[in-house]
């Protein structure tokens, strides 16, 4: 076992996962669980549906809900779970997400292949740091999307997107009643539990030494078998009206997608303090993460 997961298993924390239809890639070791063997090795938690309970219970600890449940209950029935075992900290993942780390020595800068990223110990770094990272005044920690990493300079940017990789503080979601499916809608209830967090005067924090897929694995199941036109405009609109100083719609029409449909333009940093900086410091970000006795990983980004 490595230093870095040691130092983990000592942490209170637990990973959800919301998932539908995706169990063979549990079985094939694909997306999320490419990197959580041996099973049982993470406290891990997988919310499912009621009719798909048995294609699971025998391969991960999981709990099921309503068929009728969205991903945005799923997201608060796991927050749920975390607040009822008293748990510090909640990592909402999703099953096909994509992880990479950051080596300028690349010309892709980024790299997820398997053995060097095990090498790397990767996974636990991840982890642990995003812990050590997460607390009152940080309460959402994630992943910069890898292709919109490239031209961030910071290692420790504040108030960017975070998706599909996410570590909550959940002592404060309890302390400021946010509950992820406040906004009724189906779909961009991440975005929603983040805004509100940014809303209540906290920040975020992202770690650059990683990265997260803008795009999953490609597996079918998902929010993909439920997501229409309808249904994100819709998400998009009430997100809008939510925090109408800091979201415009746009129209998108790229991506996967084969019809135009209503976006949300974000205003990130826009939630900031007058004069208050967009990143915190390499050091001080290191000196936080490091103070257990953990090195981090090494990075060329920009140490101001």
């Amino acid at each position: 076992m490595s230093h870095t997961k040691d130092l983990l298993d000592k942490k209170n924390y637990m990973i959800g996962v919301p998932s539908r239809e995706r169990s063979s890639m549990i079985r094939e070791r694909k997306g999320l669980w490419l990197h959580t063997e041996p099973i049982g090795s993470y406290p891990v938690r997988v919310c499912v549906r009621e009719s798909e309970m048995k294609d699971y219970e025998d391969m991960v600890p999981a709990f099921s809900v309503p068929d009728s449940f969205t991903i945005a209950n799923k997201r608060q029935r796991l927050m749920e779970y975390a607040i009822h075992s008293v748990y510090e900290f909640l990592f909402i993942i999703d099953d096909d997400v994509s992880l990479y780390y950051r080596d300028e020595n690349l010309s892709s800068k980024y790299t997820s292949k398997r053995e060097t990223f095990q090498a790397e110990d990767c996974f636990n770094r991840i982890l642990y740091e995003a812990i050590m990272l997460c607390g009152e005044k940080a309460p959402i920690i994630g992943l910069p999307l890898k292709l919109g990493s490239f031209g961030l300079k910071w290692k420790f940017p504040k108030n960017i997107p975070v998706i599909r990789f996410v570590c909550y503080h959940v002592p404060t979601l309890v302390k400021e009643n946010i509950k992820m499916d406040g906004m009724g809608t189906v779909f961009m209830s991440d975005r929603f539990t983040h805004l509100s967090l940014l809303s209540k005067g906290y920040y975020s924090l992202s770690n650059c030494g990683y990265a997260v897929g803008d795009q999953g694995t490609g597996y079918k199941g998902g929010c993909s078998i439920t997501r229409t036109v309808e249904l994100q405009s819709a998400s998009a609109i009430a997100l809008r009206d939510t925090f109408p100083n800091h979201v415009e719609l746009k129209i998108k029409n790229n991506g996967l997608w084969d019809a135009e449909r209503l976006d949300c333009r974000i205003s990130w940093r826009k939630f900031l303090k007058e004069g208050e900086s967009n990143f915190i410091p390499t050091e001080e970000g290191k000196n936080i993460i490091e103070r257990e006795g953990y090195v981090c990983r090494s990075t060329q980004l920009s140490a101001s």
